[in-house]
């Protein structure tokens, strides 16, 4: 067990009051990321608060870094930072005390700006808001966020499977995934977008009471479901790409802006609410009344293509544009 010592500084933390700043053992680490490509951090700690952030290295250096800041109150609480480093993998464990006390961590993630790609990256936490900025050229085969009590915030991030989890926060910012896009919250906001150049295979966003939106390209399989929020989505589809699209809120407004290009299926249906559809030259309606429209738009459409809105309490509308 490594203990705080050598108090350089104090800072004063909204809602914690004053903190020195501490070294601990392993408090800056480095290592090549050539050869260890997967990495996870873990904090653990129910009363640690703090901030991780994702950056490219300014200067030129082909070593990853892992930079954490520890803020206590009193110099006997204890923190431990462990790095566990097998043959292509480091698991950073940073763990403050489970008893009430106040404990602040800022952890920086720093990559060589050399770099090109990681096969694996992880976050797992509490009480931490997770930012990826200025990481345009670096590409993750996975990565994946699962946070409680914090938002999640990136700019350009690609990947071939990107996967965000938190509670109690909001997930913001742009992705670029190949495969899989994945973003969950509950009490929280979904405000993203999705701009791969290619079709990616799933698209899920999922949150309760809170609100859906932003700019998508368009995935074979795309589910955005909320409850006690609205859904709002602009959708980009490409000629010739298929599509099964399910949006869904019980108590909200359920809005999808669809390319033009889009032919197949359509169906819209509320409770207590109102429907409505674009009505185009090549829009032919199955059903068509206040709560419920169906029907097909295009005139070669595809029997794959599937668009479903869905809501209780607001209205379903649906444009091509």
């Amino acid at each position: 067990m490594a203990f705080l010592h050598g108090v350089r500084n104090i800072v004063r933390t909204v809602g914690l009051g004053e903190l020195k700043h501490v070294s601990v053992e392993n408090d800056k680490i480095e290592f090549d990321p050539e050869k260890r490509n997967n990495i996870s951090i873990i904090v653990r700690g129910h009363v640690m608060q703090g901030s991780i952030t994702l950056l490219r290295d300014d200067q030129e250096s082909k070593l990853l870094k892992i930079n954490n800041k520890i803020y206590v109150t009193d110099d006997y609480i204890r923190v431990t930072i462990t790095p566990v480093y097998t043959d292509n993998q480091l698991v950073l464990t940073i763990e403050g005390p489970r008893e009430f006390t106040r404990v602040r961590h800022e952890t920086e993630v720093i990559f060589p700006r050399d770099l090109s790609a990681l096969e694996s990256f992880s976050i797992e936490c509490e009480n931490a808001n997770i930012d990826a900025y200025a990481l345009p050229t670096l590409f993750f085969d996975r990565y994946q966020i699962n946070n409680t009590n914090g938002n999640i915030d990136s700019r350009l991030l690609k990947g071939t499977n990107i996967i965000l989890r938190t509670t109690n926060g909001n997930i913001t910012g742009s992705y670029q995934p190949l495969a899989k896009f994945v973003a969950e919250s509950s009490n929280g906001t979904i405000d993203s977008s999705v701009t791969s150049a290619v079709q990616p295979s799933s698209v899920e966003l999922r949150t309760t009471n809170g609100t859906i939106k932003g700019f998508y390209r368009m995935a074979k399989n795309f589910t955005a479901k909320t409850t006690n929020g609205a859904v709002t989505v602009q959708g980009h589809l490409k000629e010739n790409e298929q599509v099964d699209a399910n949006l869904a809120s019980t108590n909200g407004v359920v809005s999808l802006t669809m390319s033009k290009i889009y032919q197949g299926r359509f169906q819209l249906e509320t409770t207590w609410g109102s429907t409505s559809v674009s009505e185009l030259f090549d829009v032919n309606f199955e059903t068509y009344n206040r709560t419920l429209k169906s029907g097909v738009k295009g005139t070669a459409p595809n029997g794959n293509n599937n668009i479903k809105l869905s809501t209780m309490n607001g209205a379903a509308r649906l444009e091509f544009n």
